[in-house]
């Protein structure tokens, strides 16, 4: 088996935007860095969030963010009825967000990216795979027929998907990845946490786990699959180490965008915390030790 090389990413910063003082608004006296907001936070993300704010809240000690943990698909719902100003969630629109957008002449909103994570397939550590193709996961999904053990017959049954609830963005993320924004046609387990999805792969040898990267990147009781695919040009992508550098370099296909959507698009508080969420030096550190790649950095990479 070829050795692995590992890789390190190192942060350096471009810039950084500092959030100076604006007119203030009719809500609450509030400025982009002093009032009260509350902002949804995607459940599945909230830990990386909720280390970074602090950051914030030291530099604006007049601006008081709530984080409040929901599930992307509802925080998704109240931003569309305007009864969120902000949310914060790891995915895109879904179709049907998209389709009810149009239909009632809703503009798209302002959207900033904090961060970059993966999608990936886990098994048990006695799995007998190592690697898969995007093109037999694709098959996978969209198939109710046997397809992997089909194309390994080393496998004594076809494996079984794992995911979280169909409110969460991770099958959000499947969907729009692997369906053309529609549930999977294969038929899946479903967990309300993705501890629960880790603790069933773990328990058993014919399950896949999809998950994120930055919650399983050094979890070493379970076994992260390797995907080779082609490129937008065409050229074949082969199987390399499931980490954030292959994520930068683009050689990992399945990218995973945290995104703040904003109700208003103006120069308030949330607009205020999203720009500092997005530029501030030690979050951007933060977002790199919890796993992620920031969205607003130049990295380089070394090969170790």
């Amino acid at each position: 088996m070829m050795k692995i090389q590992k890789l390190s990413i190192f942060l350096i910063m471009l810039f950084l935007i500092s959030c100076g003082k604006e007119p203030e608004t009719n809500i609450n006296q509030e400025t982009v860095n002093s009032g009260n907001i509350t902002v949804l936070c995607d459940d599945l993300i909230l830990m990386s969030f909720s280390a970074a704010k602090p950051f914030f809240d030291s530099a604006f000690p007049d601006a008081k963010v709530n984080l409040q943990p929901i599930d992307a698909r509802n925080a998704m719902v109240q931003l569309l009825s305007g009864k969120s100003r902000a949310i914060i969630i790891a995915r895109d629109y879904l179709r049907d967000e998209d389709s009810a957008m149009s239909i009632h002449s809703i503009n798209k909103h302002r959207r900033f990216l904090f961060a970059i994570d993966g999608l990936v397939f886990f098994a048990n550590k006695n799995f007998k795979l190592d690697t898969l193709s995007k093109e037999q996961i694709l098959e996978a999904m969209n198939s109710k027929l046997p397809t992997i053990n089909k194309a390994f017959p080393l496998l004594k049954a076809e494996p079984i998907f794992v995911a979280t609830s169909s409110s969460s963005s991770l099958f959000g993320n499947v969907m729009n990845q692997f369906s053309a924004g529609k549930s999977p046609v294969r038929p899946m387990k479903y967990f309300s946490s993705v501890d629960s999805v880790a603790d069933y792969v773990r328990h058993n040898e014919d399950a896949i786990g999809i998950g994120y990267l930055s919650k399983f990147l050094k979890d070493t009781t379970i076994k992260l699959l390797r995907v080779g695919f082609a490129d937008s040009t065409g050229k074949r992508i082969f199987p390399q180490a499931v980490h954030p550098g292959n994520i930068v370099r683009g050689n990992y296909p399945f990218a995973v965008n945290y995104y703040g959507y904003l109700l208003e698009d103006r120069m308030n508080l949330p607009w205020g915390f999203f720009t500092f969420l997005r530029t501030d030096k030690n979050i951007q550190q933060s977002f790199l030790d919890a796993g992620l790649v920031p969205a607003f950095a130049k990295l380089e990479l070394i090969e170790q």
